[in-house]
């Protein structure tokens, strides 16, 4: 009797063991799972709240704010939401994210149709079974609009003539919210346009370029309204697909001259000074161009190494070292400066159509620079692209 009495004790307790322990390693499992759910801020729905409920403070405090998570302000018991602003949302990764979210917002373009219009698939290739929505979304969505700029390879967007024209005629025919060329110019060059200019000034991109490429393509005289629009939208596609303004401009101007027949002239100014002077060469230092109005300082000074080669001056030059930063009446390749053989610095006028002006410092002599010809640049000298552009001359340290 005392055997059996003992052999039921002795598994009673062990059982009551086996379930305490149990117990314990569901409780930290518990506190596992949710400690790994918010280091890897695992999403949580909010329970939805009717409108009385609305109507009555919240008790928890802070601790009850987690839940509807966002900014908020306690005060009395009660939780009032603080709304973010709608642009905290937009995250900008590179020019190809801000294109798409632009043809989203402003043109009612989803993702998904951008891709078929954008992307290149080869007529050979036997087309895969399309994915479920949600899976073909979300891979566009981490693979193409939010990729970093430099993983996205040209061979894998289409021409961006044929890409800007599908994205014209998908725009104009569709019976939803069509968009004439009127319309699709203001989304590109208006503020609808501006998140692509902030992402190229993350890449480090030459956007006064982009700017008096836009205004020149927009407002050519040469052109349709139908084939401004359509220049406007080759350069913001190419910019968007390859973030490089100098060669997406290159593409756009070639496009605009073989594909719509026309180019991008340049407005002309009221009137030009026409005196001339001379003063005497200065040695080969490096030379600063400061752009002033109305005798303030309106940018920082671009310095340019004594070189033959030089650097050009205009609203679409292109080259390495060029200097874009001019105003409305300055042509697309307007000056050209360089340092020659003897230290002298010129300027020569590239046959531009509101003409190159050197003022003379000391004098204040007014040397009107012919298309083809050049004149010395000393510091102290002012430098004038048409009416609206002024340059200060500077001359720095050997």
């Amino acid at each position: 009797m005392l055997v059996v009495a003992a052999c039921s004790v002795f598994s009673q307790r062990a059982v009551m063991g086996g379930l305490v322990a149990a117990l314990v390693a569901a409780y930290t499992l518990t506190w596992f799972l949710l400690a790994m759910g918010f280091a890897f801020e695992l999403p949580v729905s909010a329970p939805r709240r009717t409108k009385a409920q609305m109507a009555t403070p919240l008790a928890g405090g802070a601790a009850a704010a987690r839940t509807f998570g966002g900014p908020v302000e306690v005060s009395s018991g009660s939780i009032s939401t603080t709304k973010r602003p709608r642009s905290w949302h937009l995250k900008l990764s590179s020019p190809c994210g801000a294109m798409f979210d632009i043809f989203k917002r402003a043109a009612h373009l989803s993702h998904i149709e951008l891709c078929g219009l954008v992307l290149f698939v080869p007529s050979a290739r036997r087309r895969p079974q399309p994915a479920e929505p949600s899976r073909r979304s979300l891979w566009v969505s981490r693979f193409i609009v939010r990729a970093p700029v430099g993983t996205l390879q040209q061979r894998y967007f289409a021409e961006y003539g044929t890409s800007a024209a599908r994205i014209m005629s998908q725009l104009a025919l569709r019976q939803r919210n069509p968009m004439d060329p009127t319309a699709v110019i203001n989304m590109v060059c208006g503020p609808a346009g501006e998140p692509m200019v902030r992402a190229l000034e993350e890449c480090h991109q030459d956007t006064n370029l982009y700017r008096n490429a836009l205004d020149r393509l927009s407002q050519a005289a040469e052109l349709m309204p139908a084939e401004r629009a359509e220049a406007v939208l080759v350069l913001f596609v190419a910019v968007g697909c390859s973030a490089d303004v100098r060669s997406s401009v290159n593409y756009a101007i070639d496009y605009a001259h073989a594909t719509c027949g026309g180019g991008t002239s340049t407005p002309r100014s009221l009137g030009m000074s026409m005196t001339a002077g001379e003063r005497e060469p200065a040695p080969a230092h490096p030379l600063g161009l400061l752009r002033v109005q109305n005798g303030f300082v309106v940018s920082a000074p671009r310095w340019i190494q004594p070189s033959e080669q030089g650097v050009e001056i205009g609203a679409l030059a292109t080259g390495e070292g060029d200097i874009t930063d001019v105003g409305d009446d300055v042509s697309a390749r307007h000056a050209h400066i360089w340092c020659d053989a003897q230290n002298i610095w010129h300027v020569e006028d590239l046959s531009s159509t509101n003409g190159t002006v050197v003022v003379n410092g000391a004098t204040r002599v007014c040397i009107q620079v012919e298309p083809g010809r050049s004149a010395q640049l000393n510091p102290g000298d002012e430098l004038k692209l048409g009416e609206s552009t002024t340059y200060a001359i500077l001359f720095g340290a050997l």
